[in-house]
């Protein structure tokens, strides 16, 4: 696994999962053993001889949350790279709608892409706002709605039923 990990040692900034990253990612120890257990050291916070049954249940519980956000970095880099390379931050937005349909899409915002939409973005919230009365509530029209169309894009979304429910989890790449 240190292979595909050394590629995102220098794009992640988030604390905890550029930790996982560096345990992956190191290849001093003689053995998968030795590497294996340091990966469950930064999973638990203490060595693997310090456990207690609630550190083996914990890191049982992160590590495969931890695998399947590494997994979801590895493919929104690589997609990144291979379109222009340019430096992005990452998004993954996840929608679900009142009957349980839901759609998750790994999303990288060129800083490029920023720059040139998010004064048009600014201004439509804008807009929102003074009809919605708030800035709050515009964000959250607007984004409901985008969210309608991802749903009805990818076919999720067929009849018409409540706005969806919207989680987004980012940071920078």
């Amino acid at each position: 696994m240190s292979g595909p990990a050394v590629g995102l040692i220098d794009e992640v900034l988030d604390p905890r999962m550029r930790s996982f990253v560096l345990a992956l990612a190191n290849d001093v120890y003689d053995d998968d053993h030795d590497w294996m257990a340091s990966v469950a050291t930064v999973l638990a916070g203490k060595a693997p001889s310090e456990w207690t049954d609630r550190d083996v249940a914990a890191v049982r519980a992160r590590l495969p949350e931890r695998l399947a956000a590494f997994n979801r970095l590895r493919a929104l880099h690589a997609e990144r790279r291979a379109a222009d390379g340019l430096p992005f931050d990452a998004l993954r937005v996840c929608v679900t709608d009142p009957s349980g349909a839901e759609e998750a899409r790994l999303v990288g915002v060129a800083h490029d892409e920023r720059e040139l939409i998010g004064s048009a973005v600014e201004d439509l919230l804008d807009r929102v706002a003074e009809r919605v009365g708030s800035a709050q509530r515009a964000r959250h029209v607007v984004l409901a709605l985008l969210a309608e169309a991802l749903l009805a894009s990818s076919g999720t979304r067929d009849a018409e039923v409540e706005p969806p429910a919207v989680a987004i989890a980012g940071g920078g790449a």
